[in-house]
């Protein structure tokens, strides 16, 4: 009816963990470009965080910049991406993750 719903998660985590693989495996990638670094995100309406386990930050207000061309991180990140891609990361159980998220 037009209307979004009472409880709209307001924010995603996005996370990827680089596998530990040996030589020997045979799934292991061989390009770099298959094995992106370990990183946990989090994806808003209007806002990408990226926190890479190296240290390195990406950032991108992608209501002005929808195709994330350029990184803003340098020049500092809204706080509250900060807090959520925490929050998100550390909850547990659905009740604790939806009030990360900003639903509930």
């Amino acid at each position: 009816r037009g209307q979004p719903p009472d409880l709209c998660q307001q924010a995603v985590l996005v996370e990827h963990h680089q596998p530990a693989s040996s030589p020997s495996d045979p799934d292991r990638q061989s390009a770099l470009s298959g094995m992106p670094p370990t990183y946990e995100a989090v994806r808003t309406a209007t806002a990408l965080y990226v926190r890479y386990a190296d240290g390195s930050q990406e950032y991108y207000d992608t209501a002005s910049d929808p195709y994330e061309l350029h990184n803003l991180a340098a020049s500092g990140v809204p706080p509250g991406l900060m807090l959520t891609l925490d929050a998100l990361a550390a909850c547990h159980g659905t009740e604790q993750c939806q009030l990360a998220a900003g639903r509930g």
